[in-house]
């Protein structure tokens, strides 16, 4: 596991807690990490979901980098076999969708879902990236939230593409649900709550 930031950073060092407190206390244990969570109840991706049906988004760089979603009931799935089978105990298992895409596919996906023509405006990825850099030190020393942040725009740049592998030949994982059908649902519950 080589993390991308300090959020991964952060997971890692609690992944490896976890293990030690397993083998120092003899505690029976399985490590899961999903990936992409989304579905109805979920807000994360409201931002791509409203910029999307607004007619606003725009893609930073080519869109080419790769985008795993994981749709919640999969996920909880998943969960319970690593909870459950008798495999799963001292294990390291990778929770995620069946497939991942392109965030252009994804984009474009959402798109779908909404009744929208898909997104077609792109900007070149490395003078956002720096702005975001400027923006973020500027705000910090005038104490304001900063409209774009280095993270954010790493979205755009960085691969978040996973094996599931090893839980579907371990376990039995086998996620049902796929993005045409998550993505609907999740703008269903979106529409009926309003936030869309």
């Amino acid at each position: 596991m080589k993390p991308g930031d300090h959020y991964q950073e952060s997971k890692k060092e609690g992944e490896l807690l976890a293990r030690k407190y397993f083998a120092e206390k003899s505690v029976p244990g399985t490590v899961f990490r999903p990936v992409g969570i989304y579905g109805p109840g979920d807000t994360r991706f409201l931002k791509l979901f409203r910029s999307v049906a607004k007619g606003v988004f725009v893609m930073i760089g080519s869109g080419s980098v790769l985008y795993h979603m994981t749709y919640i009931d999969d996920l909880i799935d998943g969960i319970i076999l690593c909870g459950t089978h008798p495999d799963a105990l001292g294990e390291v298992f990778t929770l995620g969708g069946e497939r991942y895409t392109t965030l252009k596919e994804l984009v474009a996906e959402v798109a779908g879902v909404l009744e929208k023509r898909p997104p077609w405006i792109r900007i070149p990825y490395l003078p956002v990236f720096w702005a975001s850099i400027v923006c973020d030190k500027i705000c910090k020393v005038i104490n304001v939230s900063p409209p774009i942040y280095p993270r954010r725009v790493e979205f755009f740049s960085l691969d978040r593409a996973f094996s599931i592998d090893k839980a579907k030949r371990l376990l039995g994982y086998a996620p049902q649900i796929g993005l045409h059908e998550g993505l609907s649902r999740t703008a269903d519950w979106y529409r009926e709550n309003d936030l869309i």
